[in-house]
């Protein structure tokens, strides 16, 4: 019946008909038999790549499918994206063709199709939508998404930041290094033409992550989810930056730059800065202190050093004792919140948390210094350290207990651990 529906079916462009016909589409794939999908979804991706008219229709329905398919590991998504490799050959010329549509009822499908082919990598055991990435990724493609940062549709441009976002750990060293110049080339756009004043706009703990509002003599659109998905961006980036051992000019002269204003201000006000753009999304600011911690690890382990000066100065500047001690402060030493946080499916603080304090068993003076330095900025007059001992305190009690809706004897365990180390050094 699927087959038949997509082969038969006049597509509507009433809004509400639209949808209830997306609906019964995607009701059919669902209740369709395995065996039958592979023969419906051949002709679904031949209306996505050849018929301009109904190509947003079937993209929302491959949008449908593949977050399922996410959270279920479903056939629906395997056969799916199955069908798309066996078009191969007309991927990577239809993908440009996508990107330089204007009308946002043509690009957002599109980007949103792409952010989910990006999203499902990891979760595959199998390598198609890793391969329909490699079909993607070229410099000329990636050019046309970062032409989008500049759309005047708001949600073209959040989208298209997404998509980079998520397309960084996939991408080879040649296309890094494009991706971070025209990422640093933007943050250096929005140094010189945001005001302060608009910035105050854009980052008002009043207005929700996805509240637009456009702003006078304005020559970027964006808003406060855009300037948090650059910051990812940049953290993202420089944690495979670090990695390297050397970067083109073209790119180490956008890092000085970048980062000049940062090292001419106090760290409380960088800090303030960051914690203004990530605003009350607690997962944004776990994800940026994880992203840092992974790429101190890195160094470490492989006893390695940034490949310039100007990111030497940003890892030891921002260093994960920093992050955490100014995460703590953001939560008012309140140990509920982080039972809150650990608690939740949709933060990464478990993982998180038992890799930074395994980090800070082995840098127990590092982390003093840094919580000294942050907790002094801010005028706490409290023993820092002491703080922190009572927070893991209470943390351990609750972790210790039975209403705990899982195994956390290991966090435990490194909380035991910590306690002592910092017992020991004060």
């Amino acid at each position: 019946m699927l087959k038949a529906w997509i082969q038969s079916t006049s597509l509507t462009h009433d809004p509400l008909d639209s949808y209830l016909q997306q609906k019964t589409c995607f009701d059919l794939v669902l209740s369709s038999p395995t065996k039958t999908l592979g023969p419906a979804f051949a002709i679904l991706v031949t209306k996505v790549l050849d018929d301009p008219d109904a190509c947003s229709f079937y993209l929302n329905i491959c949008h449908c499918i593949l977050k399922r398919g996410r959270h279920e590991s479903d056939a629906p998504m395997t056969a799916l994206l199955h069908a798309f490799l066996d078009r191969h050959d007309q991927l990577p010329l239809w993908s440009k063709e996508q990107l330089k549509y204007a009308h946002p009822l043509d690009l957002v499908p599109f980007l949103v199709w792409a952010i989910d082919i990006a999203k499902t990598v990891p979760l595959q055991q199998d390598q198609e939508a890793q391969d329909i990435l490699d079909l993607l990724l070229t410099d000329e493609w990636l050019l046309h998404v970062f032409r989008l940062w500049r759309h005047d549709h708001i949600t073209v441009v959040r989208k298209s930041m997404e998509l980079i976002l998520r397309l960084v750990p996939y991408v080879g060293q040649d296309l890094l290094i494009l991706i971070c110049e025209h990422v640093f080339g933007y943050v250096i756009l929005c140094q010189k033409t945001l005001t302060p004043a608009q910035f105050d706009i854009l980052t008002d703990y009043n207005r929700t992550d996805f509240f637009y509002q456009p702003l006078s003599q304005q020559t970027l659109v964006l808003d406060r989810e855009c300037l948090s998905m650059v910051l990812q961006c940049v953290t993202k980036t420089l944690g495979r930056l670090v990695r390297l051992d050397s970067l083109p000019t073209s790119l180490t002269d956008m890092l000085d730059t970048a980062f000049l204003p940062m090292q001419e201000t106090v760290l409380a006000t960088s800090l303030d800065v960051m914690a203004r753009i990530t605003g009350s999304n607690d997962q944004v600011m776990i994800v940026l202190q994880l992203e840092v911690l992974m790429a101190h690890l890195w160094l470490e382990q492989h006893d390695h050093q940034p490949p310039h000066p100007s990111l030497a100065w940003a890892m030891e500047r921002f260093n994960p004792h920093v992050l955490f001690s100014h995460f703590l402060i953001l939560i008012g030493m309140k140990y509920e919140l982080l039972v809150d946080l650990l608690m939740s499916n949709e933060t990464e603080m478990l993982e998180f948390l038992v890799r930074y304090l395994k980090f800070l068993e082995r840098h127990v003076y590092a982390f003093m210094k840094a919580l000294g330095e942050v907790m002094a900025e801010e005028d706490e007059e409290d023993d820092p350290c002491q703080d922190v001992m009572d927070l893991l305190t209470q943390l351990l009690a609750v972790l210790q207990t039975d209403v705990f809706p899982y195994n956390a004897a290991v966090l435990s365990r490194r909380i035991q651990s910590v306690l002592a180390c910092l017992q020991s050094s004060i």
